[in-house]
């Protein structure tokens, strides 16, 4: 898999994320004009030197993150965190080279919209306590990597928020790294408070440079 081309499939991950929105209440300022609470959780804002991962479905067989890093000349450094398929699941842990590879874009952010002109990405975000931001068409910024959960119930959240139901459980298992064991049970915990266990196989056991811990 050659991961550096998937640079290019960026405005993929805005297009692919899913448009069902919670509603934002609106309140008036002192002039009279009706504003989101978006709009004024992002006012003060600034997202320069901050770093973010955005997690995509690329295709029926991929999923990849980007690592965005924006930088204080206007300009966005984007560089592939993870990329993972049913042959293999390369990310910077297991392959500390893939951060060498990185394509610039220009950027700005102005009363809570952010614009990246080469990627046609004009979006209003809202901020949120643990430090992810959220785009108005769904799409989420997280402000840490899949690579620190991966087989855990973490990552499992953010694949299904991406992913249709019938397709996330194949996802799941493409991002176990080489060293996780041939069958991971994860627990997860439905919205009415149960818990379902969940055998996830390892696909990587098959491998010839499969190596359990």
């Amino acid at each position: 898999m050659k991961t550096y081309k998937l640079l290019f499939f960026l405005p993929i991950l805005f297009q692919s994320c899913s448009n069902n929105n919670s509603a934002v209440s609106t309140q008036q300022n002192s002039d009279g004009i009706t504003e989101t609470m978006n709009d004024v959780s992002t006012r003060d804002f600034n997202i320069e030197g901050k770093t973010y991962y955005l997690l995509s479905i690329v295709s029926d067989v991929q999923i990849m993150e980007v690592q965005l890093t924006f930088q204080a000349d206007r300009v966005v450094e984007s560089k592939v965190s993870l990329s993972a398929d049913v042959n293999e699941c390369v990310n910077y842990k297991n392959t500390p080279t893939l951060l060498d590879k990185s394509k610039m874009f220009h950027y700005s952010f102005t009363n809570g919209t952010l614009e990246i002109p080469e990627l046609n990405v004009l979006q209003k975000i809202k901020t949120e306590d643990n430090g992810n931001i959220v785009f108005n068409n769904g799409a989420t910024f997280y402000s840490t990597s899949i690579v620190e959960y991966l087989n855990t119930t973490e990552a499992i959240k953010r694949i299904n928020a991406i992913a249709s139901p019938d397709m996330a459980k194949y996802y799941i298992k493409d991002i176990h790294n080489r060293k996780a064991g041939p069958v991971q049970i994860i627990e997860t915990t439905t919205s009415k408070g149960l818990k379902i266990k969940q055998p996830i196989v390892n696909p990587n056991t098959d491998r010839d440079d499969y190596c359990p811990e």
